[in-house]
C-alpha cells in the first residue's frame, strides 16, 4: 500500500493507493498479455470515473502480430468537467510496458512492487507512472477543495 501525504498551508491531505499497476504484465510486445493491457486500460477508466469523469473505451481495430491479426487494446478517452469557460488540459500517455526480466538488470522481480531505501521499484513506474500521477494529482486537488469547502462553511 502506498501512502501519499501533502500539506497545503493548514490543510493536510492523504491519498492511499494499492500498488496494483506494477503487478499487471501489460507488456505490449507479448501478444499473450493483451488481456493484461486491457485490464490496465479498464483500471484507468474506473479511476477516471471515480474522479467524476466520463469514459469511452474506443476500439481501434486489429493489429498483425506474427501471422495472425489480434485485437488492439482499446484507447481510453476520458473527460472530467465540461465547463466551456474553463481551459482544457489533455493528459496523454500510455499504460503498456516493455518486457522485463531479472536477467535484464533488475535487482528484484520487475512485476512485483518492492520498497528499497524508501523508494518504490516496479516495472511500469516510468511508463504507467505519468498517467497515474495525473490521476493522483486530480484526486489530491479534489480532496483539498473538499477540505477547503468544509472549513469555510
Amino acid at each position: 500500500m502506498r501512502f501519499e501525504f501533502a500539506t497545503f498551508g493548514l490543510i493536510d491531505v492523504c491519498v492511499i493507493h494499492p500498488p496494483r499497476p506494477t503487478t499487471l504484465l501489460s507488456v505490449s510486445a507479448w501478444p499473450e498479455k493483451r488481456g493484461e493491457i486491457k485490464k490496465m486500460m479498464e483500471m484507468a477508466a474506473k479511476d477516471i470515473e471515480k474522479l467524476g469523469g466520463t469514459v469511452e473505451m474506443v476500439d481501434i481495430g486489429k493489429q498483425k502480430v506474427g501471422s495472425e491479426k489480434s485485437p488492439c487494446t482499446p484507447i481510453v478517452l476520458g473527460c472530467l468537467g465540461s465547463d466551456p469557460g474553463k481551459k482544457t488540459v489533455c493528459i496523454y500517455g500510455h499504460l503498456d510496458v516493455q518486457p522485463a526480466a531479472i536477467g535484464d538488470g533488475w535487482d528484484t522481480e520487475p512485476f512485483t512492487l518492492v520498497e528499497k531505501d524508501g523508494k518504490l521499484y516496479g516495472r511500469g513506474s516510468t511508463d504507467k507512472g505519468p498517467v497515474l500521477a495525473w490521476f493522483n494529482c486530480i484526486e489530491g486537488y479534489q480532496k483539498i477543495q473538499q477540505v477547503r469547502r468544509s472549513t469555510t462553511t
